[in-house]
């Protein structure tokens, strides 16, 4: 199924369709994020315990489906299999992708078809990927001087030679995953311009290779993918550089999730304007549920402290409730826009603004007149380019062309025509003779 949803024809896919990639790919990036939180130097309380505990099972936490009776009490085998996941979910990618294009698409370009598979995976994965690679790394300190592994304390760190077995593994996924797959988004957005260049020249396929990266962003915003990882990392390092102190697990956690919340506020970077609101949401909510469970909240020791911590974990419970929140309504809203809501524009005109500017009025004040809707012209509706083929794709019920001897000469009248006919549009065609 992944298969055939990431490489659908885009043209055909309208902006519903692209937001619901979107916003499941934050509800695995949230739900991650607090499976990361569990990492932390943190006594968690009820029902927060509970809630970390169970959106770990997205971050390849096998503990949580009881692993241990089929693998062995040892991490050492659970830490294998997490590894594993990754290169057995390429094989089955590349071989769908084969089974595709032999019995439906034997047009299909399989290594395009695999490379956008893999990345769009790889991107949805990146979290937890780099979680199971350091967690050999996440250790804490015994009064004794002693470290042990925060998610297995029977496991010494740095004695027991079945952690070093870890390292070993840790450090292979970490340079057979992790760095790679950063380095290559990194080189993809480095090379942007010239890969869109390249594009317009005639060879698209470079940059179809790399369209995992930059498909769900805003042209001016095409550098958000590599940031988007680039938060999972830091998130992910922060219990390994700083171990057992959790105030400042707490105040960096919290400063990075603050700090590309900004980023994304300020760039504004989906190319659907609701997934920009359900993501500022969801990073709100993430600080506020990381900023209830100070030091302070989890410690009882001074009077109150125990009245505080109900209270701070009575907020941090409503923040996830808020969260959830979140993706409910955005999931709401853009199945309400793709299937229920009626298109707001009777037709589109599409013309040569030199040639049909004057005739293109005319028509849209008629059909306006004759039917009482609006009819979609640029000069009165356009506000970003992105958004003009959109329309043309899902929000009117008929395809007005104006032709003219120069109407295919100008590239958006192309495009427009394009989408009109790839998505099955009722057209007709206005003949003048200019």
């Amino acid at each position: 199924m992944l298969v055939c949803l990431v490489n659908q024809n885009m043209i055909k896919q309208g902006h519903p369709a692209l937001a619901i990639g979107m916003l499941a790919g934050l509800a695995c990036q949230t739900v991650q994020t607090m499976g990361v939180f569990g990492q932390l130097s943190i006594e968690w309380v009820e029902p927060l315990k509970s809630i970390v505990k169970w959106t770990s099972i997205l971050s390849f936490d096998l503990d949580i489906l009881q692993m241990e009776c089929v693998l062995g009490a040892s991490p050492f085998p659970t830490l294998i299999a997490r590894q594993l996941i990754i290169p057995v979910s390429l094989a089955l990618v590349a071989a769908m992708t084969a089974l595709r294009k032999r019995f439906l698409k034997p047009d299909v370009d399989v290594f395009v078809d695999v490379a956008n598979t893999s990345g769009y995976l790889m991107k949805l994965v990146f979290m937890p990927i780099t979680l199971s690679c350091v967690l050999p790394f996440i250790c804490y300190q015994h009064p004794t001087g002693i470290s042990s592994m925060v998610n297995n304390p029977d496991m010494l760190c740095f004695i027991d030679d079945d952690h070093f077995g870890m390292l070993v593994i840790g450090i292979t996924g970490c340079l057979l995953y992790v760095l790679p797959f950063f380095a290559l988004v990194v080189r993809a957005t480095a090379r942007y311009p010239q890969l869109v260049k390249d594009a317009y020249g005639g060879s698209p396929r470079a940059l179809q290779l790399y369209r995992f990266v930059f498909i769900n962003f805003r042209p001016c915003a095409y550098y958000y993918g590599c940031a988007y990882l680039l938060r999972s990392l830091i998130i992910c390092m922060v219990p390994v550089v700083i171990r057992g102190d959790s105030s400042v697990h707490l105040v960096l956690t919290g400063g990075t999730t603050v700090i590309f919340f900004g980023l994304q506020m300020r760039s504004w970077p989906w190319r659907v304007d609701l997934a920009n609101w359900v993501d500022g949401g969801l990073a709100l909510c993430l600080t506020l549920f990381l900023f209830c469970v100070s030091p302070s909240a989890t410690s009882s020791i001074s009077t109150g402290g125990a009245q505080n911590s109900s209270g701070l974990a009575i907020v941090a419970t409503l923040a996830f409730v808020a969260l959830v929140l979140f993706l409910v309504v955005g999931s709401s809203v853009i199945m309400f826009r793709r299937f229920v809501k009626a298109k707001p524009f009777r037709a589109f005109i599409s013309h040569h603004k030199q040639d049909a500017s004057a005739q293109a009025r005319f028509l849209q004040m008629s059909i306006e007149e004759a039917t009482g809707r609006k009819v979609f012209l640029d000069s009165d509706h356009l506000t970003n380019l992105d958004g003009l083929l959109e329309t043309v794709r899902s929000q009117i019920e008929l395809f007005v062309l104006v032709l003219t001897s120069n109407t295919l000469r100008r590239p958006w009248c192309a495009g427009e025509i394009c989408v009109a006919h790839l998505t099955n549009q009722r057209a007709v065609r206005v003949c003048c003779t200019a």
